[in-house]
């Protein structure tokens, strides 16, 4: 669990440095747990190997351009 912490404290101050926005600091953790479920140590191309390459998750960040368009004209 340190490790998760430690990995997680990165991509926030990742995030906070380059002034993400935040889709990206949660599908980052989202990866990042999706990857974790299958291994125990990290390295990237180990990580998208075991996502298969699928880097697009679908989340309700996905629908929020949509919904605030269609509420503005409501």
């Amino acid at each position: 669990m340190v490790a998760r912490k430690q990995a997680d404290d990165w991509i926030l101050k990742v995030h906070a440095h380059f002034i993400f926005g935040p889709l990206c600091a949660y599908l980052s953790i989202n990866y990042l747990d999706r990857f974790l479920v299958a291994y125990e140590f990290p390295m990237e191309l180990l990580v998208l190997t075991t996502l298969k390459w699928r880097m697009q998750t679908l989340t309700s960040f996905s629908f929020i351009d949509a919904f605030l368009a269609t509420s503005i004209y409501c």
